[in-house]
């Protein structure tokens, strides 16, 4: 049945921001669904909408609830589509009605939806009064030449379209007479969530209001619940009783063929049913109705409850790294569910410290379902603080976890916490990403206000928006997940009994771990679902939060009144707790990632640096990112904000509503700094504090000069082209270069405060000796036939390769690593069979480990060579041209070799490649040079004093 398979693309897509924050690849998709989706209520392909089902079966959802189907699409497949229908769009009743009026003795197959599917979609059959494929594909500007219109339409559903799919509604009309909320996806959707009201008409002709008043016969029935609305009654009966749809519709006087005739002869029956979609615009990969997703969090604990205690849920342990303590009164089924995910997502020894705190359900025999817990039970609910005291002091490990009864632990997310625990000794709790069963954040760690209330971050918010991905230093974050070092708790004590039962004690617990010199951590690795108020009513912990919050404030009110008031603005400048960190915002082309080449490595490098000296950092690239940030965290120090599915066009907004946050601007790359400039008047108001750095990673400029004089197309002199390329340098505060040289052409023709930033290389010095390696290496990117890299590959291949052969007497091969496209990839490899092109390599060292010769044959270049230094940390000796020398200002024949003409590069490639004295002594020299002049710590000692220096007063 077509219908019952599941369409790992269209979830992938429908369902894309919960995926991918939850790391969830296509393959798993399914594997999700089956296990955890279905219960959130998502649909498991384009055909079937579980929340319309359940909504509108209600039926359904108590035999859910009794375990008898596991879902919507469940008791569907199974029995429901004998008479139910899928979806809003398709009606069971109208199709078989439709069908017979076609013929009184159709066949009516038994599964009327797989039959429409597959057969009649593709013939335009109607299959309600609310699609038309006719009218559909008429009016679809999206697709052409659709064959199946309503798998097409169904397709395109969960995307905001005005597209006309009947002739008994009219979006263009409605859109123009009534206002449409956001969280609409387009007019029908609004006019159907709000059925039963008479203030919406379906189109001009007809008239709620009008109708019922004009038709108590109808108003009755509608009350009695015979009818949705008037609009109910006319389609399947009014209309052909010839009842007046609106004022002034006398349908009695209009010629034969009017408009509702003309509806009825198209359209032979009508069937609605009532449509509901409770999703919203922000949230639309997501149900944004809390109680109803609650109610199917419940299900699916009750639902599956039974099968997870048969699957021997084991805590036994010997010498367990964590003690997790999980305080339950009541709720049986939450407390099996949230033990299971526990084992099943972290299979090393953990002690796990059951409190009972008065549960009268089956929770008062759990030790009979689950193996090897420590229980401490009370006869009466004694609260979440002393039951969580008595346990700390039963926990055996180093580490404990505080974890609700209430929740679903994800994959990792034990194991990250404890990794980040242990990551620094500064750090004394870790908390996670909390997500609500909706979809949205509960909180991804949280603020203190001044005035004592606390927040959530970016609460009711996707998981997946960048604000949330990165590591940082909070306040604190809810016990629902809360990792602590057991020496901070034998530090500064236990939950203060002050807060008893409970409820604010983990914020006033926090706020001494922070006085003690501790941080909480909150890492958006470690994800938690949390059903929240699950382990008591809500009524209840509203009453002892208030109770709490007085005290709370009364006792910490010095900590507090250094903290902001609360305000949605405020939330941007209290998400991160350390003070003075100054805040920088690094702007360059795209996210820098090291295998892009082209100095991103260099730009790599600084970000990385500055995160881990202290800085808040955040990367926004100018030019809308192909990778998303969950696909390259790894090459960035997790600690950094980076900005995605941005261009130019965001840059203003994003300053407008982060007004004066900002320290620095790092800006990288003339042609960036050429475009901000245009954007400052409009800006200014909004960086008045903030300094700009410009770093130019190179003064183009040079490298053209150069390149025009090396093809005798030089129009003027060198400090000619530095003029008119240093215009927008203006703008900065300060600049940066990255070598003496250019350093000084700054000071000569802009007089600003400058300083000089190369690079760093961390020594990674291959195994292999000289006669292990074969073979001559270029890395570089070759982005375009203009750019330094692909000369010095033409030219090398072309001039030198083949005087290097005929002196070695032997076709030596060439392999180039660098990102290219696969158009110069075939160009270059077509030249010759022993020129290998590998590109986006993520892993150097092979390449730098086999091979004997490193080659640098540029012509023209300015800023500094990267892929050199990089080649000598590896211990691969080099040969570069006299301008890539006197770039680094090493010594010929001493730490590299270097020519400026095709012979003499060719023999410095031999003397190399046969000599292996040459090859060691070249190998050591170069090596002892990166320790000298790239050292990481200088680099650092240099990234820090040029943020301070430049933030200075008076600077």
């Amino acid at each position: 049945m077509m219908y019952q398979l599941f369409n790992k693309d269209w979830y992938m897509e429908r369902y894309s921001s919960l995926l991918s924050f939850l790391g969830i690849n296509k393959e798993e998709c399914e594997y999700f669904y089956n296990n955890y989706g279905y219960a959130l209520a998502h649909s498991p392909n384009e055909f079937f909408d579980e929340v319309f089902y359940l909504k509108t079966y209600n039926k359904v959802l108590n035999l859910i609830e009794k375990g008898k189907f596991k879902s919507g699409f469940d008791h569907f497949c199974k029995i429901g589509y004998k008479t139910n229908d899928p979806n809003a769009i398709f009606s069971n009743k109208y199709i078989k009605k439709y069908l017979l009026q076609l013929n009184d003795n159709y066949e009516i197959p038994n599964d009327i939806y797989d039959f429409y599917i597959k057969k009649l979609d593709a013939e335009f059959v109607p299959c309600s009064y609310f699609f038309d494929p006719y009218t559909f594909v008429v009016n679809c500007d999206e697709v052409r030449g659709i064959k199946k219109p309503y798998s097409t339409y169904m397709s395109l559903y969960y995307t905001k379209n005005n597209i006309k799919t009947t002739d008994f509604f009219d979006p263009d009309w409605y859109a123009e007479n009534y206002d449409i909320e956001e969280n609409f996806f387009s007019p029908i959707h609004h006019y159907m969530m709000n059925r039963g009201n008479s203030l919406y008409n379906p189109n001009n002709i007809f008239n709620e209001n009008f109708y019922l008043q004009n038709n108590k016969d109808v108003l009755f029935a509608v009350k009695k619940g015979s009818f949705v609305d008037g609009y109910d009654h006319y389609l399947n009966y009014g209309m052909y009783e010839n009842r007046d749809p609106a004022e002034g519709v006398d349908v009695k006087k209009i010629p034969q063929k009017n408009y509702v005739d003309y509806l009825i002869d198209e359209h032979f029956f009508l069937s609605y049913y009532h449509f509901i979609i409770v999703a919203s615009d922000k949230y639309k990969n997501t149900l944004n109705n809390e109680y109803t997703t609650k109610q199917f969090f419940i299900n699916t604990c009750h639902e599956t409850c039974y099968e997870k205690i048969k699957s021997h849920i084991d805590f036994s342990y010997e010498n367990p790294k964590i003690s997790v303590i999980i305080v339950a009164h009541n709720n049986f089924e939450f407390n099996i569910s949230a033990l299971y995910s526990l084992r099943n997502t972290y299979k090393k020894e953990i002690q796990v410290i059951f409190v009972d705190s008065g549960s009268l359900d089956d929770t008062k025999e759990i030790e009979n379902h689950v193996i090897g817990m420590n229980i401490i039970r009370y006869q009466g609910n004694v609260g979440f603080v002393i039951a969580c005291n008595k346990a700390i002091t039963m926990a055996i490990s180093d580490t404990v976890l505080l974890l609700n009864n209430d929740v679903e632990i994800l994959p990792q997310a034990i194991q990250n916490a404890y990794d980040r625990l242990y990551s620094q000794p500064f750090i004394g709790a870790v908390g996670g990403k909390i997500i609500k069963p909706n979809g949205t954040l509960q909180e991804a760690g949280c603020i203190f206000w001044r005035q004592g209330t606390t927040r959530g971050y970016k609460r009711d918010e996707l998981p997946s928006i960048p604000e949330v991905n990165f590591v940082r230093n909070v306040d604190f974050c809810s016990g629902a997940f809360l990792l602590i070092r057991k020496e901070v708790i034998n530090k500064i004590g236990l939950f203060d009994d002050n807060y008893i039962p409970a409820y604010y004690e983990e914020s006033d617990f926090c706020i001494r771990l922070h006085q003690a010199g501790y941080s909480v951590i909150y890492d958006p690795t470690v994800k938690i679902l949390h059903y929240e108020y699950g382990s008591s009513p809500y009524g209840m912990a509203k009453k002892s939060l208030q109770r709490n919050k007085l005290f709370f404030m009364q006792k910490n009110s010095e900590f507090l009144r250094k903290k902001f008031f609360a305000s949605e603005e405020n939330e941007l400048y209290a998400r991160d707790c350390r003070e003075n960190s100054l805040k920088i915002l690094y702007i360059d082309d795209t996210f820098p990632l090291p295998f892009l080449g082209s100095g991103f490595s260099r730009s790599n490098e600084i970000v990385n640096i500055m995160s881990s000296l202290g800085f808040l950092v955040t990367i926004f690239p100018l030019n809308k990112s192909k990778y998303k940030y969950y696909s390259i965290n790894d090459f960035f120090d997790d600690a950094i904000e980076l900005i995605s599915d941005v261009n130019l066009h965001d840059f203003e907004n994003f300053i407008k509503n982060r007004a004066n946050y900002y320290d620095v601007i790092w800006i990288s790359r003339r042609h960036n700094m050429e475009k901000i400039e245009k954007l400052l008047k409009k800006i200014a108001p909004y960086i008045r504090n903030t300094k700009i750095i410009f770093d130019t990673e190179c003064i183009a400029s040079i490298r053209e000069w150069k390149k025009d004089n090396l093809h005798n197309t030089v129009d003027g002199k060198l400090t000619d082209y530095i003029t008119r390329n240093l215009k927008s340098y203006y703008a900065a505060d300060s600049i940066v270069s990255v070598n003496t040289f250019e350093n000084w052409i700054i000071k000569k023709f802009l007089h600003r405060k400058s300083y000089i930033l190369g690079h760093c290389n961390k020594l990674n010095i291959t195994e292999n000796s000289f006669e292990k390696r074969n073979g001559i290496l270029f890395v570089g990117s070759l982005h375009n036939r203009s750019s330094p890299n692909y000369d010095s590959v033409e030219w090398f291949i072309s001039k030198i390769l083949p005087i290097v052969r005929d002196l070695l007497g032997f076709p030596v091969e060439f392999t180039i690593v660098g990102h290219m496209n696969e158009k110069e990839k075939l160009n270059f490899c077509k030249k010759d069979n022993n020129i290998n092109v590998i590109s986006n390599a993520k892993d150097l060292y092979r390449y730098y480990n086999t091979h004997k010769v490193f080659i640098a044959p540029t012509r023209f270049c300015s800023g500094i060579p990267f892929k050199v230094h990089e080649a000598a940390s590896y211990g691969l000796p080099i040969v570069c041209t006299n301008t890539i020398r006197k770039q680094i200002g090493w010594t010929n024949n001493q730490d590299i070799l270097s020519a400026n003409n095709e012979e003499d590069f060719a023999k410095c490639i031999v003397r190399l490649y046969m000599n292996m004295d040459l090859w060691n002594f070249i190998r050591v020299n170069s090596i002892k040079r990166i320790e000298k002049e790239n050292s990481i710590n200088k680099y650092r000692k240099n990234i820090q004093h040029i943020i301070l220096d430049s933030t200075k007063k008076g600077n």
